[in-house]
């Protein structure tokens, strides 16, 4: 295989700091027009459209796991994971999401999705742990997406991951702290629209250069990647149809049900009907992505099928193999790494602004309002929000720096949401769903629920546990890499299965 040492240029740097000076400028213009109430700062003024509400929807909870860390997961584990939740999952959650959720916050109409638990408990001490367990949450969540176009654009420049991590993180504080949330939605609008042309132009070239669509499709079926469901009930396999399905709907109902990032955007439309109608125009924009990601890491797999980048030393992890793949392919092409890497910061801004956002308004109405005794001026509730975006927007990065403890950024984002995500999801659904229960069981569901999922997540980190990757992971069109790192050499006349077998001897003595 051909290698590449292409790097970034200045045509590159010029297309990243146009996007980021784009994104830059629309918090400033929006500062610029006013935002003279909380209500302005939190959800627009109640005055934002469809189409940009569900291009930030689908931008937020797509970010840049997804876009990153799919074409790794397909790499190691096959698509299963992808399609399950692209053709169930999300249907569903839509429905789900659209019809029995959003009308009761919606007509609740209050900015903190909290303030619900206190009604419908009667407590207000749940109100405030939940406020604090979004918080914490919504850190590592953000942490995550921060981190995953940092080590990209480290792969491509070489840049520091530090230097990467907090570079991004100011310039998104920055915007989402001076123009809210319609700075928040315009500019996730915006760069939705780098992100997927981004997509389109990396697919369109990848599928020429290994030889058609056909070819992508033999190559992932030869090496067992394409993979549709396995129904097996085994609670040690990874990824099953049950797993997946039931697991990630209540995931995403959560993120998309209760999520306070997603209740703000529903509370920013007119009327209710224009919230329903944005949830459903969301759902073909996710899906139209879903795809080109899909695509891009079936191109992937076609294109190291003989030269996996991992075993022969070139990345030290799979989510660094879209970064990797696109400055093989492209990096001669002066502008193209540019674009790439300007989607992939598109999908995380979106989704770190909106945390940001969304934190503000949670501290603002469940902490803040509640217990001090003064009531504030609309002036005074601006100036506090967006000191607590500036704070949170830190901390965001602070915890960035140790993302990349939690294993691969998919698994990574589903085990932060899962861990800390799922007791709140649970407490929204025990009001929503059982009408006798009480707020003594909802708090002590909520405290458990966090404790124990803490626990188990604490286990995982400290044992790692084992998952079987896919097999056929072949180095034959490149021996003298993997030589270079093993320091192994081998026939390249012989059985494929023969060189895997050396491959994972040498893997196991290591």
């Amino acid at each position: 295989m051909e290698l590449s040492n292409n790097i970034f240029g200045w045509v590159d740097y010029a297309v990243f700091a146009g996007m980021l000076l784009i994104s830059s400028g629309i918090g400033v213009y929006f500062m610029c027009k006013g935002q003279k109430t909380a209500e302005d700062v939190l959800v627009g003024g109640k005055s934002l459209g469809i189409f940009p509400v569900a291009a930030s929807m689908m931008a937020t909870f797509m970010s840049a796991t997804g876009i990153l860390g799919v074409p790794g997961e397909v790499f190691l584990f096959g698509t299963q994971l992808i399609l399950s939740r692209l053709l169930i999952v999300m249907p569903l959650i839509t429905f789900l999401t659209a019809y029995f959720i959003v009308p009761v916050f919606y007509t609740l109409g209050t900015c903190s999705s909290n303030e619900y638990l206190e009604r419908r408990f009667g407590s207000r001490a749940i109100r405030a742990i939940a406020c604090l367990l979004y918080c914490f949450a919504m850190t590592f969540s953000m942490g995550v997406a921060l981190y995953a176009p940092a080590m990209a654009l480290t792969q491509v420049t070489g840049l520091p991951t530090l230097v990467t991590i907090w570079g991004t993180g100011i310039i998104c504080t920055f915007y989402t702290t001076l123009g809210g949330m319609k700075a928040v939605v315009w500019s996730d609008a915006f760069q939705s629209i780098v992100m997927v042309g981004a997509m389109i132009w990396i697919v369109v070239k990848g599928i020429i250069d290994v030889g058609g669509i056909q070819q992508v499709w033999i190559d992932n079926v030869e090496t067992d990647r394409l993979e549709l469901v396995d129904f097996d009930f085994s609670p040690y396999t990874r990824i099953t149809f049950w797993n997946n399905v039931i697991g990630g709907s209540l995931a995403m109902l959560g993120s998309y049900g209760t999520n306070q990032a997603a209740i703000q955007r529903y509370l920013a439309l007119p009327t209710l009907r224009d919230a329903q109608k944005t949830l459903w125009a969301s759902l073909p924009m996710f899906g139209s992505v879903s795809i080109l990601t899909l695509l891009v890491a079936m191109i992937i797999v076609s294109h190291y099928r003989d030269c996996d980048p991992i075993k022969t030393g070139r990345i030290a992890t799979a989510d660094q193999i879209f970064p990797l793949f696109v400055m093989d392919v492209m990096g001669n092409i002066p502008g193209i790494p540019g674009i790439f890497i300007a989607g992939v910061f598109s999908a995380s801004l979106s989704t770190i602004s909106s945390g940001i956002n969304s934190v503000s308004a949670v501290i603002l109405e469940d902490i803040i309002k509640i217990y001090r005794k003064k009531t504030l001026s609309e002036e005074q509730s601006v100036r506090l929000i967006k000191v607590v975006s500036v704070v949170f927007g830190i901390l965001c990065m602070l915890s960035a720096t140790i993302a990349g403890e939690f294993g691969n950024i998919v698994q990574a984002s589903i085990m932060v949401f899962g861990l800390l995500g799922a007791p709140m999801f649970g407490t929204f659904i025990l009001g929503l769903f059982i009408p006798w229960s009480t707020w003594i069981g909802a708090i002590g569901g909520l405290s458990s629920g966090f404790v124990f999922n803490l626990w188990m997540g604490m286990g995982q980190l400290i044992y790692r546990p084992f998952h079987v990757m896919k097999e056929k992971d072949y180095v034959d069109g490149c021996p003298e890499l993997y030589a270079n790192v093993t320091g192994h050499a081998f026939n390249l006349t012989a059985h494929n299965e023969f060189i895997q077998n050396q491959l994972d001897r040498t893997y196991g003595m290591a």
